[in-house]
């Protein structure tokens, strides 16, 4: 059973309760802790074999926030089992300035990059965001605050979405004219219509 204290928590949104079924449903207990100014976090994930896995938050996040960084903490949670075979316990911890930092288009280490991912496709299908960025197409802040995530979401999205395109063939149907002057072939004998793959 998730064991979680509610106090100070902020109000509670559709991500946050189905977030919460997730860590019950996977033994994750979840805590709701003040803040200390002598330590900057946001999030924090534990795990130790004996004692099984947790989840810590700060107490007074904004909620898409909040949510944000428990769905990337529940992210470390599933991607890291695997580094239980090596150690006996692990640790991971969201600073107060990982909001920011994620925003950006930098790139992020690969566990922070995977958790990420894990939290945007457990939080958000493919047809919500479309269905978002139909409102509002040139604007990511619109498009997440719609949708209730933090800025760091729609950096998330973006990523995925160039790495599926560029590990996807392209095909692109030219004009016998248009293949020309990308070629730069004059004379040659065009077919109908050309195939264009690019990685």
């Amino acid at each position: 059973m998730v064991q979680t204290s509610m106090t100070n928590s902020g109000p509670s949104t559709e991500y946050f309760q189905r977030l919460l079924t997730i860590a019950w449903e996977n033994r994750v207990r979840v805590f709701f802790i003040p803040g200390d100014d002598r330590i900057e976090w946001d999030g924090l994930y534990l795990v130790d074999r004996d004692l099984g896995a947790g989840i810590a938050i700060r107490v007074g996040l904004e909620p898409a926030w909040r949510d944000w960084v428990l769905a990337h903490e529940l992210g470390h949670h599933f991607g890291q089992l695997r580094g239980m075979l090596f150690s006996p316990f692990y640790a991971h911890t969201v600073d107060t300035k990982a909001n920011e930092r994620w925003s950006k288009s930098t790139r992020l280490d690969p566990d922070e990059e995977a958790a990420n991912r894990w939290a945007l496709n457990v939080l958000v299908d493919r047809d919500e965001w479309e269905s978002a960025e139909q409102h509002a197409p040139c604007s990511l802040t619109t498009v997440t605050s719609r949708l209730g995530l933090p800025l760091a979401a729609a950096v998330t999205w973006e990523r995925q979405e160039r790495e599926l395109i560029s590990a996807q063939d392209v095909e692109l149907r030219l004009s016998p004219e248009v293949r020309a002057i990308l070629f730069g072939r004059a004379g040659f004998a065009p077919r109908p219509y050309g195939v264009v793959t690019a990685a």
